[in-house]
């Protein structure tokens, strides 16, 4: 969906004196990261934006454009990926979203996704495109068995149509943060312009209505299929 700029390999300098070790592991690490960037950029995660920091190789942030049927249809979610400084011990990375939204992965205060619920067993083998993929797919299929935000989790279970009520609340918000660049993330080489009601309203309400419209169908499908399979 984006295209991804080039990045220059890492350069390295160590802000305070380090051993031959722990400056060999910080090199490796670096490295490691922009193989993998360089992997991500030679094949790319559809609706996923990353760009590494221009102070931090460690620090990639990035973009998802979430476009389905589902809840978090039409939202455009700014985030930070942040990477361990060595690569001696296998340790998940930190996803963090710069503007609250629902969900119950997500924690309601600092914005971070639980990244161990989808990968309860990390290794220096599982590559950022699966990372990236896997987050992705989590505003597709909620999993309401998620526990950083417990209220999401309940109310997804309760009533998945005032869960879509406030997960769109969140959406607007987010899409006005973006044009005002009020995220904390920059312009990160994507620029959005200002939220326009008129233009834009009409659009938002278009695509919730569709979405709506399609939840009604697959609701009705699906008890028609519960239906057929009692009988």
């Amino acid at each position: 969906m984006f295209d991804s700029p080039q990045m220059a390999p890492p350069t390295f300098s160590l802000s305070s004196p380090a051993t031959p070790t722990e400056t060999r592991s910080t090199i490796a690490a670096e490295y490691a990261i922009f193989a993998e960037y360089v992997d991500l950029s030679s094949n790319p995660c559809d609706g996923v934006f990353v760009v590494p920091s221009d102070s931090n190789p460690r620090i990639w942030q990035g973009t998802i454009a979430i476009i389905d049927d589902g809840p978090y249809d039409g939202a455009l979610l700014r985030f930070t990926l942040s990477f361990r400084p060595a690569i001696a011990i296998p340790e998940r990375p930190r996803l963090t979203f710069a503007s609250p939204i629902f969900h119950p992965l997500i924690d309601p205060l600092s914005g971070e996704f639980d990244l161990a619920f989808l990968f309860a067993q990390w290794s220096n083998k599982i590559r950022m495109r699966q990372v990236l993929v896997a987050v992705r797919n989590a505003f597709t299929v909620i999993d309401p068995n998620g526990s950083r935000n417990p209220e999401a989790a309940a109310l997804i279970r309760s009533s998945p149509k005032d869960y879509r009520t406030r997960v769109t609340m969140d959406i607007v918000d987010t899409l006005q943060d973006l044009s005002n660049d009020n995220t904390g993330l920059g312009n990160v080489h994507m620029n959005f312009g200002p939220w326009i009601p008129e233009l834009y309203e009409p659009i938002l309400k278009d695509i919730l209505s569709t979405g709506a419209a399609l939840l009604v169908e697959k609701s009705r499908a699906d008890s028609k299929a519960d239906r057929h399979n009692h009988n």
